[in-house]
């Protein structure tokens, strides 16, 4: 299709779940390239995804449609041809790439001009040196020193303001310098401190004031309340904040007095000037509480600068902030700048509502300049999908952006919303039209407002989110029809989260066992939740029921028994006097099935020893002396010579563990793939991996195992990780909205982030705190109502809901889900009749099972074997090659197959001459000419390779396939008769027994020198 556009241009695509963002990005990007009219290449065109995966789905769509152009039939065939060459001759022109690579690369392209020293490695993970920067500033904190005065002045003001302060001093300082600086990152603002200690010591003296003087009033003419008249004098005791008392937030002091009392306009401006104390009070100590910190902020970002200086590194976060920082400089752009804005001719950018605000000022000027050069600019998202607040998303983007190039008139601005959904059925797309209507969603949180008193929302910037939310589907079978069914969990009962939980895990099994799958494969069932601590319920639930799951927590090494039981054992080396360590091992099943020892035994050694003198290992030692010297004495004599990486080989090897446990080589591996990634950080110690695997908090994904995509298992994963994703059938076991507690906002001034830590009495003392409160609360309800639309939408055919009925303490800090939902169960359609689809499993395995240890690759000089045996037997092994070789130039005769022989005997070598005798004799056997004159049905593979489960060659001199049957023929000179050319032919069928499993087999030896063939008996 013609592409015809005036320029520059400005188009956005809102396009809701399933309506196909890749494909309208990829079908813009070919009809630039092969548009006539707009003349480009794909160097001219920057395509910015989100994630590395929407990427290559991208870069694939885009190489699959040329190719379906150029194969067809179309008036672009021959353009398409010509560009999909280019790019194959180039790939690297096609530049889609995720929008954070794109940035990192133009940082340091520019490194000079931001000032970053050369040859700075990245480091992308910059927490474990805080502790050592901290540390650094601790070190000059005594009597005198230069960062002393601080410190105390922190501690002073913290004793003051924060009630019951923890004595983990440091953890408090660490944790507030992290939230800070994560907060300036993500919005590429600089921390600003408006208030200090002082300031609210000021504020509250003429408060005190005021209120004395309002109390002293009481004799003209005003009967307060006594309850108002103790809270008061609580305050002016230092009791309490004059917000902990609800009449201080009353607005009118009417609210405040008995019914004869007699108000004067006197007494209502004390009362307002009160109130304006209050409230500015308020927004003093709420900043107050971050303000101490800021000043340490500073301290230690020069820390770290000086840390990072010395150290030649850059934090991968730094790179944007840097760059940021660097344009906010009017007038100046890095050099870079320049040569892009001369290149790039056209920007699309994909899942835009994900944008942060800094991400949007680094692109600005880029995109800028290309407008203002006649280019273009294509971005695609949907508001409703905006679930990445929490990395600096900014939705209001979306609908802003297009409106701020001064280069582009509005004319020039077009938008459209994609109203068709490609991914679920009619019934699913219907039910989620409904939930997010205004009405739906107006009665809902009505409702919810009356349970939630302390809630504040912007009821219409809302519902604008989901003004575009109505979907149809195509007109096509497999878009019709499609089951929802929503389940409120015991309705008539409300229990604690834990016996909930427990009721929703019995019916998700029951629902999987007795119905789904009888219809669906698990590979086709996804479960999402919210949260890594359901999925870890959930995988825990499925595993018990023998129902087999993927999920991270599946996929984890640390998860892993096996794994387990082998970091047991590197505790017990690290520290031999570790008796639960050594206990752990011996009674896991790699040990006992290595060593033959039962259950029995081990547990009945460990009844003997309940309170060891000695530490365990050595009683075992004395009672199992050879076990100990077979199996243990090694490791613990070569613990301190040789790498974890090292160790860890030679045990896997020497206790077969690949052999015996091949079903989870993948963990092993991973767990090798750790030991290697410590080893090349120069943390190549036991100890460093030790402390490593027992960090909690560490998530690293080093300790994921990769899920091959043919898993025949059903998929556990959080909302967030679905997003983008499909699945036939989706569970959601607990449906709810999270409310979480506001503890902190942020007001901006320019380029610069205030801060404030509140609680809900301050808000409601303050307007100022009330309308950055709301702004806070609406955008985190709007996230969490996205996150529910990103769940609902992942169906494609059956949707399952279960609703939990939590009593009302579990139920804090939750919403009910907005499904008004009036019986106990809701079901919509019908259930979709179909059988499971056949999975592939995967023959063989990836890895081989047997490992090497690097002492057994040294290099030894070859040797030319051919060099000490007799020319005899050498004129013999090459007349064997050539045989060989003859026999594998042949795949098949035809009728005429003297003649063709004749040709292929004229094209051998003089040497190779030598075997034209023998060969005419060979085929004119009859019998044996029967291997080569084929029907057309039958297949011929000569020098056939196999690959055997510890990932072996075998090769099969000559194989034929036909319908019904395969045929393995090994051809043999100048041997005798052996039985061992039987086993090599018997393991030939073993092996293709597995990739034939529904063909007959046979096979055949035949020796060549003699014309003799022999059939080889086996039974399957």
């Amino acid at each position: 299709m013609e592409v015809n556009l005036e320029f520059p241009h400005i188009q956005v695509m809102s396009a809701s779940a399933g309506a196909g963002k890749t494909h309208a990005l990829s079908k813009r990007y070919i009809d630039f390239l092969l548009s006539s009219t707009i003349k480009t290449s794909p160097r001219n065109i920057l395509a910015i995804t989100f994630t590395n995966k929407a990427a290559m789905e991208m870069r694939s769509r885009v190489i699959s449609d040329l190719k379906k152009i150029a194969l067809g039939g179309s008036d672009r065939k021959e353009i398409a041809e010509r560009c999909l060459d280019e790019l194959l001759d180039r790939f690297s022109d096609l530049k889609i790439q995720t929008i954070d690579s794109f940035l990192t690369s133009i940082t340091i392209s520019s490194a000079l001009e931001l000032g970053l020293p050369p040859y700075s490695e990245i480091v992308l993970d910059s927490s474990p040196v805080f502790n050592i920067v901290f540390d650094e500033l601790l070190s000059q904190v005594y009597p005198h020193g230069p960062k002393t005065d601080i410190f105390l002045d922190l501690l002073d003001e913290l004793l003051q303001i924060e009630e019951g302060l923890s004595w983990d001093i440091k953890r408090i300082i660490l944790n507030n310098i992290s939230n800070l600086r994560k907060q300036k990152f993500l919005s590429g603002q600089k921390l600003k401190k408006v208030f200090s200690f002082e300031d609210m010591k000021e504020e509250r003296e003429p408060l005190a004031e005021s209120i004395r003087k309002f109390l002293e009033m009481a004799e003209d003419g005003l009967n307060l309340n006594q309850n108002f008249i103790k809270a008061a004098n609580k305050f002016l005791m230092n009791e309490i904040e004059p917000w902990e008392s609800e009449y201080f937030l009353k607005e009118d002091a009417e609210k405040l007095c008995k019914k004869d009392s007699i108000l004067t306009t006197k007494h209502e401006e004390a009362w307002r000037e009160i109130r304006r104390r209050v409230s500015s009070l308020a927004e003093i100590k709420a900043h107050c509480r971050f303000a101490p910190f800021i000043n340490i902020v500073t301290l230690f970002e020069e820390g770290l600068q000086s840390y990072k200086e010395r150290h030649q590194i850059i934090f991968i976060e730094d790179l944007a902030l840097l760059l940021g920082s660097f344009l906010s400089k009017k007038g100046i752009v890095p050099e870079i700048y320049f040569y892009l804005g001369d290149r790039i001719s056209h920007f699309f950018i994909d899942e835009f509502q994900d944008t942060s605000l800094l991400q949007w000022q680094n692109l600005y000027p880029l995109i800028e300049e290309t407008l203002s050069k006649k280019g273009s600019l294509f971005y695609v998202g949907d508001k409703k999908q905006a679930i990445y607040g929490f990395r600096g998303g900014e939705s209001t983007l979306f609908d802003k952006a297009k409106y701020d190039f001064l280069s582009v008139e509005e004319k020039s601005i077009k938008e459209e919303f994609s109203k068709i959904n490609y991914r679920s059925r009619a019934n699913i797309v219907g039910f989620i039209n409904e939930i997010f209507s205004s009405d739906n969603l107006t009665s809902w949180i009505d409702g919810e407002l009356e349970k939630k008193k302390d809630t504040d929302f912007d009821l219409p910037l809302l519902l604008e989110t989901y003004a575009h939310v109505n979907q149809g589907v195509p007109e096509r079978e497999e878009s019709k029809d499609g089951l929802i069914r929503v389940e409120r969990a015991l309705p008539d009962e409300s229990l604690k989260k834990e016996e909930l939980d427990r009721e929703i895990g019995r019916r998700l099994v029951s629902l999987i066992q007795n119905d789904i799958i009888s219809r669906y494969s698990y590979g086709e069932i996804a479960i999402l939740v919210r949260t890594n601590t359901e999925a870890s319920l959930i995988t825990e639930i499925l595993t018990g029921a023998n129902i087999p799951v993927a999920s991270e927590r599946t996929l984890s090494i640390r998860s892993n028994y096996l794994v387990q039981e082998i970091v047991s054992l590197l505790k017990f080396l690290d520290s031999p006097i570790d008796n639960f360590a050594f206990a752990s091992f011996i009674s896991g099943e790699i040990f006992l099935k290595v060593t033959a020892l039962s259950q029995e035994t081990i547990h009945s050694f460990f009844l003997e020893n309940r309170k060891p003198e000695r530490p365990l290992y050595v009683i075992f030692r004395k009672r199992f002396p050879e076990i100990w010297q077979d199996h243990l004495e090694e490791y613990f004599n070569i613990v301190g010579f040789l790498p974890p990486y090292d160790l860890v080989s030679r045990f896997l090897k020497r206790y077969h563990v690949f052999q015996d446990f091949g079903g989870d080589e993948g963990f092993f591996l991973q767990l090798l793939e750790v030991l290697k990634g410590r080893e090349a950080e120069g943390k190549n110690s036991l100890k460093a991996f030790l402390d490593l695997w027992d960090k909690e908090e560490e998530k690293g994904e080093e300790f994921q195992v990769v899920l091959p995509g043919y898993t025949n298992a059903i998929k556990v994963l959080t909302i967030h990780k679905a997003k983008g994703l499909g699945f036939p059938v989706v569970i959601s076991p607990f449906t709810y909205i999270e409310n979480k507690p506001i503890l902190q906002i942020h007001e901006r001034e320019g380029k610069n982030l205030i801060p404030y830590r509140i609680n809900q009495r301050q808000v409601k003392a303050s307007s100022k705190l009330k309308g950055l409160y709301q702004k806070v609360s609406t955008a985190q309800l709007i996230e969490e109502l996205n996150t529910f639309y990103v769940l609902l939408t992942r169906a494609e055919d059956e949707l399952y809901i279960f609703l939990p009925n939590y009593t009302s303490k579990s139920m804090a800090g939750k919403f009910h889900a907005p499904i008004l939902l009036e019986e106990a169960v809701l079901e919509i359609g019908n259930r979709i009749d179909r059988f499971p689809k056949v999975l592939e499993e995967r023959r063989g395995h990836i890895h081989p099972k047997v490992l090497n240890e690097w002492q057994d690759k040294l290099y030894r000089p070859l040797v030319n074997t051919d060099e000490l045996v007799d020319t005899a037997r050498k004129r013999a092994k090459e007349r064997g090659i050539s045989i060989h070789k003859f026999l594998a130039r042949i795949e098949r005769l035809n009728e005429e197959w003297k003649g063709e022989l004749e040709r292929i005997f004229s094209s051998l070598s003089k040497r190779e001459k030598e075997i034209v005798p023998l060969m005419q004799n060979f085929f004119d056997s009859e019998s044996l000419r029967r291997w080569f004159i084929l029907p057309s049905d039958v297949e011929v593979f000569c020098e056939r390779e196999i690959v055997d489960e510890d990932g072996l060659l075998h090769r099969v001199d000559r194989l034929l396939v036909s319908p019904k049957e395969v045929v393995a023929i090994e051809f043999k000179t100048g041997e005798p008769h052996s039985e061992e050319h039987k086993r090599q032919v018997i393991n030939y069928l073993e092996l293709l027994s597995k990739v034939y499993p529904d063909k007959a087999l046979e096979g055949w030896l035949v020796y060549v020198d003699e014309l003799i063939e022999e059939k080889v008996e086996w039974v399957r």
